[in-house]
Parts: structure tokens; sequence; C-alpha cells
């Protein structure tokens, strides 16, 4: 006889929209890094030399101005790797069809306490593993010293997407 349980849904990739906020962010920052890098630099054609190079000259003084570039400058590279993960995350959820897991937490592996390492564990011998740390991951990553709800033993049925790197917990139900 098969019993059904009672399991409520703990977390959903439909009501998850930090990964996306944090992408309109880094796109809105990486305009404005655009456009101070054009108030910032120039480039000047260089008569001097006979390969009749542009070099860049530094038309501000303004080092608030300079700091406040370069931080855009990292803003884009934090784009560029959201986008290269979303990449990922579509591409991954075009090749392989979603899936679904139910059973017991097994051979769980907290992340350490103030650690900044990953959190692991099994459920009918599929492995998933993620941290909160990890920039681009599309999925449920709150460990359980940041608040997570897995931990040993727990009864949990996952809807996953099986990706090149790891499977990405899509929702995630628990007793």
């Amino acid at each position: 006889m098969v019993t059904s349980r009672s399991l409520h849904t703990a977390y959903s990739l439909k009501s998850d929209f930090s990964n996306l906020l944090f992408l309109v962010a880094a796109l809105l920052l990486s305009v404005v890094f655009f456009f101070l890098t054009k108030l910032c630099f120039k480039h000047v054609y260089n008569e001097d030399t006979p390969s009749k190079r542009f070099r860049v000259r530094l038309i501000s003084e303004n080092k608030h101005l300079q700091i406040l570039a370069g931080s855009f400058m990292i803003s884009g590279f934090l784009l560029l790797i959201n986008v290269l993960s979303l990449y990922n995350f579509v591409s991954g959820y075009l090749k392989n069809p979603i899936k679904i897991i139910e059973g017991r937490v097994d051979n769980f592996i907290p992340m350490a306490l103030g650690g900044h390492g990953e959190e692991s564990f099994e459920v009918n011998k599929i492995y998933f593993h993620y941290s909160k740390y990890q920039l681009g991951l599309w999925g449920y990553s709150k460990t359980m010293v940041d608040g997570g709800i897995i931990k040993p033993d727990l009864y949990v049925r996952i809807t996953y997407l099986e990706n090149d790197m790891r499977n990405e917990i899509l929702k995630l139900e628990t007793e």
C-alpha cells in the first residue's frame, strides 16, 4: 500500500527573482559604466607613431569619477558572469528534461560554519551540491548555516534540472 505524504513547497524558482534582479542591476550599472568611461577617457589620434595608432588619454582628473568608473567595470564583469550562467541554465533546460525525485536526504554534508564551501547531499543516489557564495546559480542555494532547510534524513521531493555542472534545484518540497 502506497501512502501519500503531505509535503509543502519550501522553495520554488518561480518565486525567486534574486538572480534576475541581480542581472538587471548589473546591466544598468554596466550601461552607466559605459557612459562614465566616455566621460573619463578619450581616444586620441597619435600622429607621431608610424602606425598611426590611437592611444587612450585620461581627460578627467577627478579621482572619484575614476573610482566610480572602475566599480562599474566590476559590475560589467558580474553581468557577464550572470549572462553566461543564464545561458548555461537555459541551454540545460532546452537539452535535458526536468526530473522529479522523492526520498530521504542521505550523505548530507553541511557547509562549514563561517566558511565559503558547498553543502551537498543525495536523494536516492542523485547528488546535489550548492553554495550561496557561487555566482550564477539558478536554483536553491541556501545552506543550513544560512537558514536553509535541508538536513539529514529529511523527506523531500525535488524538481530539478540536470545541468552540465550540477543538478539545479527548481522546486523543493519537504515534510
